[in-house]
């Protein structure tokens, strides 16, 4: 849960990177041109990135062009890169899109927390039962750099809270002042309805606003001197003027916003870009507010303040001299009214630019857990990794928790429990998966293609890996869907008991590859008087490695024929019993997908049996499948149900 909140403020400080790299550059190139509050209320859109962790999506948006790299942090900390809580490695995103209508396999890493409740009865030495645990496993790098940002971000926020209210208490005996209509007649400039007070106190050195709801402006005892009123007339509007734009609420969210991004160093540099442009532009509205020129009257206010202020920070609140003197001195001498148009133009501008930085790119803003694609390495490290855990009982509860830690969805997992009391002993792994809702009417149809295939391969290696666990329950919060797999419904799928494929290392790669091995079909059944598609398209799910010049596949048929289809003529191509493609060389757009058609067969065949098979440059099979096809009728064409087999219409070319 915390990984996930600080990955979640992660992908949100860089999204705000990005958008603070282009506010400032159109600050650098436009700033000049355009009225002053246009840079500050451009300042708006990154705060906005850095506390809203939701957006709309958009073909407009610049985030279609740069995509978060939150994923490569999560491959550094989780889910792709060997540690301690994970043995699935990234190799590389070269191979990931092939686009040869071949589907890749991305793989989902482990989880850092590990809650058993064991079931079992003690008096069983079959299920070596434990007593109930409780274990976390909490040493992950991400569970690290999640404690401290959170520690860091506690420690800021609760110094900047202390700092609020000692101001606001040191304030408490600050005395009415009777502006005698200035703030009135300020506020009439300003065309400001709201109601605000002037105290004195001798606490401060300059003016300044303090107060979330009921605002009040302090001043300094000097500035009540009946001299200095033409001052005190500077003052009290260009506080005003915060006053009216809620500046004293958006430099606090902008404080929390370091709290929280500490740890970004642009965001620091955009804090201090955005006090700057706030008071420049604070300064250039009070020079609007006079028809006539009062850029040096006004210069030597601010100078004359300066001069008294003794401390450049003022906590949380906002002072009239607070910073930057020479170059608001530069800006209020250098001041020119903005044009109309320009003014136009800087609205349309900053919409624009709102648009363009404000929503996400199209499937952008959440890490996918549904995809089908698993891209792995089943390497040495793996293998050694995952056969680590390799048990002939279910009963040791911290082994099964750690082995379910280094599975896929495993950094989802909230927690297992075990049912050891009798047989048939099972497990029952509980992940939750934020994106599924049950009220969805769409869930159905994300469970069953892409949620379930990872579940089935991982109840394989469970099944392989501990062998008498006959039930592996799966429980996906918080829709609270249950999915279960047996041993016995899976075992009639494979030549020999599934917990022999683990005996060797040799025998346990095999068993990966077969497994994640996976055969796209559509439609799931096929008559010869359809005529939107030619056939049974078959597509497969490949280790990602296998995506390389030095590999091909090849497609067999006992009967009927293998056919494909170029995507931009339509025109169909007939291979006979055999097709070869090789990575290097295959064309999605000349060759198409492959199909499988029952053209001039044999009525008298029962059952047709595809094998495709990959092999390596040396020619040789690494691996082969086969999709057994049943006959009904002599008309209507049916693939035999297999755990390998998934049935939708996700690939339509």
């Amino acid at each position: 849960m915390l990984e996930n909140i600080f990955l979640a403020v992660v992908r949100m400080s860089f999204t705000a990177s990005i958008a603070a790299v282009f506010v400032i550059l159109l600050r650098q190139l436009a700033g000049r041109k355009l009225p002053k509050s246009f840079c500050y209320a451009a300042w708006a859109i990154v705060l906005i990135r850095l506390l809203v962790p939701f957006s709309i999506q958009s073909d407009f948006s610049l985030f279609n062009i740069v995509k978060a790299p939150v994923t490569s942090f999560k491959k550094a900390t989780d889910i792709d890169m060997l540690w301690d809580g994970g043995v699935f490695q990234d190799v590389g995103d070269a191979k990931k899109q092939n686009n040869k209508g071949i589907a890749n396999k991305t793989e989902l890493g482990s989880d850092d927390q590990l809650n058993i409740k064991n079931n079992g009865a003690k008096s069983n030495p079959e299920a070596l039962v434990t007593d109930e645990a409780s274990l976390s496993v909490k040493n992950g790098p991400g569970f690290v750099l999640a404690c401290i940002w959170l520690s860091l971000s506690i420690i800021l926020l609760a110094f900047c809270i202390f700092s609020f209210l000692k101001i606001t208490r040191s304030f408490r005996t600050a005395v009415l002042y009777n502006d005698k209509g200035m703030v009135k007649e300020a506020a009439g400039r300003l065309k400001l309805k709201r109601r605000v007070k002037i105290y004195i106190s001798d606490r401060t050195d300059t003016p300044l606003v303090t107060g979330l709801v009921n605002t009040r402006i302090i001043i300094p005892p000097y500035l009540a001197d009946p001299s200095r009123k033409r001052e005190l007339e500077y003052v009290i509007i260009h506080e005003l003027v915060h006053i009216k734009r809620f500046d004293n609420i958006s430099r606090l969210l902008a404080i929390l916003v370091l709290c929280i991004h500490w740890f970004n160093p642009l965001v620091w540099l955009c804090f201090f870009f955005y006090q700057k442009d706030m008071e420049i532009s604070c300064d250039a509205r009070v020079l609007t507010a006079y028809e006539n020129d009062v850029r040096t009257e006004y210069a030597n206010s601010l100078l004359n303040v300066a001069e008294k202020q003794n401390t450049s920070l003022h906590g949380l609140a906002i002072a009239f001299g607070e910073s930057n003197i020479k170059g608001r001195i530069k800006g209020i001498l250098g001041f020119k009214r903005n044009k109309i148009w320009l003014g136009i133009i800087a609205a349309l501008l900053l919409v624009l630019s709102a648009f363009f930085l404000l929503t996400n790119g199209k499937n952008d803003g959440k890490i996918n857990y549904f995809s089908r694609n698993r891209l792995i390495a089943i390497n040495d490290s793996t293998l050694t990794e995952l056969l680590k855990h390799r048990s002939r009982y279910i009963g040791n509860a911290s082994n099964a928790g750690n082995l379910i830690d280094k599975l896929p969805y495993g950094r989802m997992k909230e927690g297992i429990e075990l049912d050891t009391a009798q047989k048939p002993y099972g497990i029952t792994v509980k992940y939750r998966l934020e994106n599924i809702d049950a009220a969805n009417q769409d869930t159905d149809a994300l469970i069953e293609n892409n949620v379930k295939p990872v579940l089935l391969d991982n109840a394989l290696i469970l099944f392989s890996l501990i062998e008498n666990v006959d039930i592996v329950k799966f429980n996906i919060l918080p829709a609270n869907i249950v999915v279960q797999y047996e041993r016995s419904q899976l075992q009639q799928y494979f030549d020999r008991e599934l917990w022999e494929y683990s005996a060797s290392k040799e025998d346990f790669e095999m068993f990966l590859l077969d497994i994640y091995f996976e055969i796209f079909i559509f439609p799931e059944k096929y008559s010869l008087a359809m005529s939107s598609v030619p056939g049974i398209r078959i597509m497969v799910g490949l280790n990602a490695e296998y995506y390389d010049a030095a590999y091909s596949i090849n497609y067999s048929t006992e009967n009927g024929s293998l056919l494909t289809r170029n995507i931009s003529t339509g025109q169909i191509t007939d291979h006979g019993k055999s097709l070869d493609l090789s990575f290097a060389s295959y064309d999605m757009e000349s060759y198409g997908p492959v199909y499988w058609s029952p053209r001039d067969m044999d009525k008298a065949v029962k059952e047709n049996i595809v094998t495709i098979s990959i092999l390596n440059k040396k020619g040789d099979i690494i691996i082969s499948k086969p999709v057994r096809i049943e006959t009904e009728d002599g008309q209507s064409f049916k693939v035999k149900p297999s755990y390998d087999i998934s049935y939708d219409d996700d690939f339509q070319e």
